[in-house]
């Protein structure tokens, strides 16, 4: 969502070109989608990585380089490490994206207009932002 404005610079999931090697999230500001695309690189590596599912949020949070989310793990590992995926990623999701970020995201497809874009193009992007709102936040997304 280019609308969120930050004088950092946007972090990056970066996947490693093994499937089942620990996926990296840099340092910077963390956008919705960027969350997103977080969920999906740690869901791969649990699909791919011989870890045991209560071993992976381990691998996945320590692979965090933002600092204050490095001192969020440091300061309560022994609890995040034993959580499942699905609840690291709410409880990280709730630190990380703004208040509102959901509903913000929802009016934003709602007001979206194709403009001089390609329909296909503009199409596209709006199932892409929804998809995002289905898999983090369902209840804002639209069917």
């Amino acid at each position: 969502m280019a609308s969120e404005s930050s004088s950092l610079p946007l972090a990056e999931v970066k996947t490693p070109h093994k499937a089942k090697e620990c996926p990296m999230l840099t340092a910077g500001h963390i956008t919705p989608l960027l969350f997103y695309n977080w969920g999906i690189a740690c869901c791969h590596f649990t699909k791919h990585s011989e870890k045991k599912p209560e071993e992976v949020v381990s691998f996945v949070a320590d692979s965090m380089l933002e600092p204050h989310l490095v001192a969020w793990y440091n300061s309560d590992s022994k609890h995040i490490d034993v959580l499942t995926l699905d609840a690291y990623l709410l409880e990280l999701s709730k630190l990380v994206l703004k208040k509102n970020w959901a509903t913000k995201l929802r009016n934003k497809i709602l007001s979206s207009h194709q403009g001089s874009k390609p329909f296909m193009d503009w199409k596209i992007e709006l199932e892409n932002l929804n998809a995002v709102l289905i898999t983090t936040s369902p209840s804002h997304a639209l069917n």
